[in-house]
């Protein structure tokens, strides 16, 4: 059974308050988690969700501890709804402010040639393919080998006659 939780929203305004005026909080998220996101949006796999994740990763990687030092003092233990509340709002705001302007200019793919693996073929020219075996490994032996066959029986024959 999933546990509910109350949000106290002083609680968690003060963290973003605090978050977004701490100028190293504020490059962290700027330097290092916008660019994470950046490339996910340009190459079509930016999912909402996991970006508030990524939000949560932040407050607790980044926010908290700097909230905990002793320059704020203040330890903002917030609670699962509180932290995805947290997230949420750093999410949106990063979305309006800079993935939402990029999303607009950004290119549609064209699928070329050598996207679909054209440009693979040529490589395997004049090769085995993967389901015929090396002549070393057939099981039957090729046509023109002549093999002797062995005669145990008329070997220790002529050995007995030699040595006789």
């Amino acid at each position: 059974m999933k546990r509910t939780y109350e949000i106290d929203t002083i609680a968690v305004n003060e963290a973003i308050l605090i978050t977004e005026n701490d100028s190293k909080l504020y490059d962290v998220l700027i330097k290092v988690y916008l660019p994470n996101l950046q490339k996910k949006l340009v190459s079509g796999k930016y999912d909402p969700d996991k970006a508030i994740r990524l939000m949560e990763i932040f407050y607790n990687n980044y926010a908290r501890p700097r909230l905990k030092s002793r320059e704020y003092g203040w330890d903002p233990k917030l609670n699962p709804a509180e932290r995805a509340a947290f997230a949420k709002y750093f999410r949106d705001y990063l979305w309006e402010e800079f993935l939402k302007p990029l999303e607009k200019n950004k290119p549609k793919k064209s699928v070329n040639l050598s996207a679909k693996g054209w440009h693979k073929d040529h490589y395997n020219y004049n090769k085995r393919e993967k389901h015929e075996t090396t002549p070393a490994k057939r099981k039957t032996p090729a046509r023109n080998v002549k093999k002797y066959k062995n005669y145990p029986r008329l070997t220790f024959i002529l050995i007995f006659y030699l040595f006789s």
